[in-house]
């Protein structure tokens, strides 16, 4: 029998949001405190039982949800942390978290970036007022220059951002004003 190639990915789904968006289809709730250290435990259990039967070598991490950004930030910390322990030891490994432009601080960036995260994937989803509040999203279209610009002051420079298009009562000639 031969030995399995180890695993090089790693998906870690954090639930918790500040508000629930009514789009979204993702399992989330909203974030309660108390349930936070026991699922950055189970999550920590988890890979670690994981990497008893499979070898990680990890090159792509990506924390998503929800809004990993809404934990606690020693939380948020000892996940980051507990995961990056798998990273490959050959190769640079590309660590994306996704935030939300009302839950990014300027704690929140250092802690990313302390733990290593390369790349962020900004939930800004639209930059029409009117779209966002359809969304029941908690930012404004400007909040996305400033998450971006607090990013980037604490070296994140890799980032996407998540658009949505065709949401109901939307004009498409709109789009881009």
């Amino acid at each position: 029998m031969t030995t399995p190639e180890p695993c090089r990915s790693l998906y870690v789904h954090v639930p918790f949001c500040g508000s629930l968006c009514n789009y979204c289809d993702f399992y989330s709730v909203v974030l309660e405190p108390v349930l936070v250290a026991p699922l950055v435990d189970a999550a920590l259990r988890e890979v670690a039982a994981y990497a008893r039967i499979r070898a990680l070598d990890l090159d792509t991490f990506y924390i998503g949800g929800g809004t990993p950004t809404v934990l606690p930030l020693a939380e948020l910390e000892r996940l980051l942390t507990g995961v990056r322990a798998y990273a490959s030891t050959t190769a640079e490994p590309e660590f994306t978290v996704e935030a939300n432009p009302a839950t990014v601080t300027a704690e929140v960036a250092g802690v990313l970036a302390a733990c290593g995260v390369n790349r962020v994937s900004l939930g800004a989803q639209s930059f029409q007022p009117d779209e966002l509040r359809t969304l029941s999203r908690r930012h404004q279209p400007e909040d996305v220059a400033a998450t971006a610009a607090t990013l980037r002051r604490h070296g994140l420079a890799r980032l996407n951002l998540d658009l949505i298009f065709g949401i109901p009562g939307a004009d498409p000639g709109e789009v881009g004003a």
